[in-house]
C-alpha cells in the first residue's frame, strides 16, 4: 500500500537520513579528536552512522521522556568509547569513502523493501502487518506520552504504567521517522529499514572485506555481502519430522526490523573484537543492551565467556578481567535499578500500580517444580541445537573445501578469529538465557529468537569469505555462492510482513468509514482467545490494514474481562497480567468499584458514549447483541476479514 511518489519520498528522505547520521558521527569525531591525533578522524562510514544514530536516538528519548528512559547513560558511553578507545581501534584507519560502494549497499535493500510493497496482482494490496504493526503503534505512544512503557492502553488516566523493561531503541527510532512520514505505517517502515539495512550492510564490509584483493569475485562477494541480512538458514536441509519448528529460523534478518538494529550494533562490537579493541566491545555491548535490552542476556554471558577463556589461556589478567566485565555489566545495572526500582518511588500515587520487575518474575515461579524446570530448560537447551541443521548445506561445502585443500582440523580451529568465536558464544549464551529463564515469560524465547538470525549472517559470511578468500577452491566457491543466492530467494519467498489485503474490499472499508476520531470496539467468540498473543487484545487489534488510514487508529475488545485464564498453564501469571492491563478491563473494573453493578451490557454502552465509539465490529463467529442494535445506523460485511462492521449512531 504504497505509491511511486511516496517511494521516491521514501528515498529521498532514508539517504537524508543516512547523511545526517554520518555529518553528526563525523562532528563528534572531530569534537573529540585533536588535530595532532591521527585517529581522531576515522573515515569509516559505518562507524559514522552508527555514532550518530546511537547518540540521536538516545537524545531523542532523554529529551522526549525527560531523562526516564533506558537510554540515559547512552551519550556519555559514547563521548567515553571516543575519548579512551585504544590506537588498535577498528575504525582508526584512513580510508576514503566509496560512494560507489555505498550506494550499492542502500540501493539493493531498498529495493528488496519496495518489493515488499509492491503487489503484481491488480486485485490486490499489500500493507505492513504482523509484529510491525505493534512496534508502529507502539512508537506512536512513546511519541504522545513520553514514557517507556509496554502498553496500549487507550484510557486517559490509567494509560501510564510504570516503565518495564523492552526493546526501546528501534521504537524511538521509529518515533523519529514518525515524525518524517506523518505517521503513516509504510513510509515509516521503508525509511527505517533502509536505514538500518545500509547501515548494517556497511557494517558486513567493514568487518569482512578489508583484506580482500580486487577482482570480479571480489566484487560479487561484495555484493553478496551487502545482501548479508538476507542470508538465512535453508528449511530443506532440516530433518522433517522437526520441520514444524524450524520455519522462524529460516527468515533472514532483513524480515525483522527490529533485529536489524540489533544486529547493526553487534556488527560493531565484532570490529571491536576484530581488533583487539576490548574495552571498546564492553562499552559497545552495554550500549548495545540499553537500545536492546532483549538480548542482553546472550551479550553478556557471550562475553563473559569469551573474556573467560582469554583469562584461561592468559591472554588477560584478573584485574583486566574484572574490568572488562564491568565495562557492560555497572552501567546496565544502575540505568535498570534507576528506572525500575528508584524511579517508582518517586512517582506520583495517581499513577497505577503495574507489575514491578520482581513481581514479574516471581509470580510466574512461586509454583515452579523443579524437576519440570529442570527437564524442560534441559530439553530446550539440547534441542535449539537442531536449528543449526539449517547451516548445513553451506557447512557441507566448507567442510568439502577443507579436505580438498587437506587442511588440519586443529589448525582450522585455531584459526578461527575471535570475533566469530564470540559469533558462536551468541547462539549458545541465547540459548542458555531462553533455557533458564523459560518460566517467566513466554517471550523469553526472544533471548535465543532475536540472536539465531544475527549469528547465521555471519557464520554464512565467514564460510563464503573462508571459501572464497582462504582456501581458493573455485567449485566450493561457486557452489557456496550457488548456496547463498538460493538462501536469498528462499527467504524472499517467505516474506511476512506486508499482507495481501482485496482492493475492492479495501475501497469500501475506506468509504464506509468515514469518522477519523471516532474509536473502534469489538467482539470475539471464545475460540478466538485459544492463542496466547490473541489474548493481548490491545496490541493484536482486528484490522490493523486501518492503521493505514488513521495512524490513532484504536479497536477495543468488550469481551476482554472475561477472557479465559488457563491456571494450570505455565505462563497463567503473564496471561492474567496483559489481562489486567487491557482498555475494557480497566474501565469495567473501574465501573464496578464506583457501584455500577456488573452488567456488561449497560457498563459497555456508557463506554462506548464516553469514548465516542463509532464502530463496533465482530468476527464471523460472533453476532452483536441485542441490546446495542438500536445503536446502529449501517453496517458493512467484509468477506475476507469474516467480519461485520457496524457504524454508530
Amino acid at each position: 500500500m504504497i505509491t511511486v511518489s511516496q517511494i521516491l519520498f521514501c528515498a529521498l528522505y532514508s539517504i537524508g537520513m543516512l547523511l545526517f547520521f554520518v555529518g553528526i558521527g563525523y562532528l563528534v569525531y572531530t569534537i573529540r579528536g585533536r588535530k595532532s591525533d591521527p585517529y581522531a578522524v576515522p573515515p569509516s562510514f559505518y562507524q559514522f552512522g552508527i555514532t550518530g544514530l546511537a547518540l540521536t536516538v538516545s537524545l531523542y528519548a532523554i529529551v522526549s521522556t525527560g531523562g526516564k528512559t533506558i537510554l540515559l547513560p547512552v551519550p556519555l558511553l559514547i563521548w567515553f568509547f571516543l575519548q579512551k578507545r585504544a590506537a588498535t581501534d577498528p575504525f582508526s584507519e584512513r580510508r576514503p569513502f566509496n560512494w560507489a560502494d555505498i550506494f550499492l549497499s542502500w540501493l539493493l535493500p531498498f529495493l528488496f523493501f519496495v518489493y515488499t510493497f509492491w503487489s503484481f496482482n491488480p486485485d490486490q494490496i499489500k500493507y505492513v502487518a504482523g509484529d510491525f504493526n505493534i512496534y508502529y503503534r507502539m512508537s506512536l505512544f512513546l511519541n504522545e506520552r513520553g514514557v517507556e512503557a509496554y502498553n496500549f492502553n487507550m484510557l486517559q488516566q490509567p494509560f501510564i504504567t510504570r516503565p518495564a523493561p523492552y526493546h526501546f531503541g528501534d521504537l524511538w527510532f521509529y518515533g523519529i521517522s514518525a515524525r518524517l512520514t506523518a505517521n503513516q505505517p509504510s513510509p515509516l517502515f521503508l525509511i527505517a529499514f533502509s536505514v538500518l539495512a545500509t547501515l548494517f550492510a556497511e557494517g558486513v564490509k567493514d568487518l569482512f572485506t578489508r583484506t580482500l584483493k580486487a577482482g570480479t569475485s571480489v566484487y560479487l562477494l561484495r555484493i553478496l555481502l551487502v545482501l548479508a541480512g538476507l542470508f538465512a538458514g535453508m528449511e530443506l536441509t532440516f530433518p522433517s519430522f522437526l520441520r514444524r519448528f524450524c520455519e522462524p529460523y529460516t527468515l533472514s534478518i532483513f524480515n525483522w526490523g527490529k533485529i536489524l538494529l540489533l544486529s547493526t550494533f553487534v556488527v560493531g562490537i565484532l570490529n571491536a573484537l576484530k581488533a583487539k579493541a576490548y574495552t571498546g566491545a564492553s562499552v559497545l555491548i552495554a550500549i548495545t543492551s540499553m537500545f536492546y535490552i532483549n538480548a542482553a542476556p546472550a551479550l553478556f554471558l557471550a562475553a563473559f565467556l569469551l573474556y573467560g577463556a582469554a583469562l584461561l589461556k592468559r591472554r588477560i589478567h584478573i584485574a583486566a578481567w574484572l574490568r572488562l566485565n564491568s565495562w557492560y555489566l555497572v552501567p546496565t545495572a544502575l540505568v535498570v535499578c534507576y528506572l525500575y526500582i528508584i524511579l517508582p518511588k518517586f512517582l506520583p500515587e495517581s499513577w497505577p500500580h503495574a507489575y514491578t520487575p520482581s513481581e514479574t518474575v516471581a509470580g510466574p515461579l512461586k509454583n515452579l517444580q523443579p524437576f519440570k524446570y529442570i527437564k524442560t530448560a534441559v530439553n530446550i537447551f539440547i534441542g535449539g541445537f537442531f536449528q543449526l541443521f539449517t547451516l548445513a548445506a553451506y557447512a557441507v561445502i566448507a567442510v568439502y573445501a577443507m579436505v580438498v585443500a587437506r587442511v588440519n582440523w586443529k589448525t582450522a580451529l585455531m584459526s578461527i578469529p575471535e570475533y566469530m568465536w564470540y559469533t558462536v558464544l551468541l547462539f549458545v549464551g541465547g540459548l542458555a538465557s531462553w533455557a533458564v529463564m523459560h518460566p517467566v515469560a513466554v517471550d523469553t524465547v526472544q533471548f535465543f529468537h532475536n540472536i539465531i538470525g544475527i549469528v547465521y549472517v555471519f557464520v554464512i559470511a565467514g564460510l563464503l569469505v573462508y571459501v572464497s578468500q582462504v582456501l581458493r577452491n573455485r567449485l566450493a566457491t561457486v557452489l557456496m555462492t550457488l548456496a547463498v543466492i538460493a538462501g536469498i530467494v528462499l527467504s524472499v519467498g517467505h516474506i511476512f510482513f506486508t499482507w495481501n489485503y482485496p482492493k475492492a474490499e479495501w475501497v469500501r472499508l475506506r468509504q464506509f468509514t468515514s469518522t477519523p476520531d471516532a474509536h473502534w470496539v469489538n467482539l470475539k467468540s471464545q475460540k478466538e482467545f485459544s492463542y496466547w498473543s490473541i489474548k493481548k487484545t490491545d496490541q493484536y487489534i482486528p484490522l490493523c490494514i486501518m492503521n493505514n488510514k488513521w495512524p490513532q487508529y484504536f479497536n477495543v475488545c468488550l469481551n476482554a474481562p472475561f477472557i479465559p485464564v488457563d491456571q494450570q498453564s505455565l505462563y497463567a501469571f503473564e496471561e492474567q497480567r496483559d489481562k489486567m492491563t487491557q482498555t475494557f478491563y480497566q474501565y469495567y473494573n473501574a465501573k464496578q468499584q464506583e457501584g455500577a453493578g456488573s452488567d456488561f451490557g449497560s457498563i459497555a454502552e456508557t463506554f462506548m458514549k464516553e469514548y465516542k465509539v463509532g464502530y463496533f465490529c465482530v468476527s464471523g463467529d460472533t453476532v452483536l447483541p441485542e441490546r446495542f442494535r438500536p445503536m446502529v445506523s449501517d453496517s458493512l460485511t467484509l468477506s475476507y476479514e469474516r467480519m461485520t462492521i457496524y457504524k454508530i449512531k
